[in-house]
């Protein structure tokens, strides 16, 4: 029971990043989606390119795109439930430190049940 306690301290130490609620959009939600609108037309430009066989540029179709691709994003993460994302170099190994504290604790708990 104790390591387990150290388990968790050893992840609130950790850097974390927590994404916005569920309904609600914040600075970094609308700045991703502002990357989104700017590469989702290259990806247009290359495909239409290769079809043609030649350098191709649509406006029309290269700024649709673009607004698709900022809504989609920005739709995305209205309706995604808030996350907490962990950061850090520590954790693969808090992950693996975890498993196996549960792994005892399910073999101890079976152990037990056999006697």
């Amino acid at each position: 029971m104790a390591e387990w306690r150290l388990c968790e301290i050893k992840i609130n130490k950790m850097a974390t990043i927590k994404t916005s609620k569920k309904g609600r959009l914040n600075k970094r939600d609308i700045a991703k989606a502002a990357l989104m609108a700017a590469l989702t037309p290259v990806f247009v430009l290359i495909q239409q390119s290769l079809a043609e066989g030649h350098f191709t540029f649509h406006w029309k179709s290269l700024s649709m795109a673009a607004i698709g691709g900022l809504v989609a994003y920005l739709l995305k993460n209205f309706f995604t439930p808030s996350q907490i994302v962990l950061t850090g170099e520590d954790v693969d190994k808090v992950v693996d430190e975890r498993k196996k504290i549960s792994d005892q604790i399910a073999d101890s708990t079976a152990e037990k049940s056999k006697t």
